[in-house]
């Protein structure tokens, strides 16, 4: 009788899965995206439509000052995206070059600067200087981004089943 042989050990794998990352799959399963986290490219393409939906309607509700209001939450929400396009870029390039753990840092801290600076710009945005912003639009229009993620991933969801 010939006993079994335990099983090779696997190899750690990283969080992020640098060796799915240098392949030619994305990491929601498509192909062809240079990104490789197809997500945030469609949410950077979403979110300056949806922006542009929030400050008309956010005009047509609310006037002037809530088009304003609109168009400056829209702005923040559109620098939001930007930002998270390029880190979530930066860091799967990171990750594909030295491995997943180191590029996970990096991103951890810009995530939390950029909230802090977010919040920053908010406060400023609704207390400082005697600038009375109309607070429903401007909420509106810093939706965009939560919009434009939230439509993204339903719409990856979909294409990649």
């Amino acid at each position: 009788m010939t006993r079994p042989t335990p099983p090779a050990e696997a190899e750690p794998r990283t969080a992020w899965e640098a060796d799915e990352l240098s392949s030619s799959r994305t990491v929601a399963g498509g192909h062809g995206n240079p990104l490789r986290v197809p997500i945030l490219n469609d949410a950077w393409t979403l979110a300056p439509a949806l922006a542009i939906v929030v400050v008309v309607a956010s005009g047509f509700a609310w006037g002037p000052r809530g088009l304003v209001a609109a168009a400056l939450g829209s702005l923040l929400s559109l620098g939001n995206v930007w930002l998270l396009y390029r880190m979530g870029k930066k860091a799967v390039a990171r990750a594909e070059s030295e491995g997943g753990q180191e590029a996970l840092s990096p991103l951890q801290i810009g995530l939390g600067a950029k909230t802090v600076a977010l919040m920053l710009a908010v406060a400023l945005l609704t207390r400082v200087g005697g600038l009375h912003t109309e607070t429903a639009p401007l909420a509106l229009g810093l939706l965009v981004s939560v919009l434009a993620l939230i439509a993204a991933g339903l719409r990856g969801a979909r294409v990649h089943r």
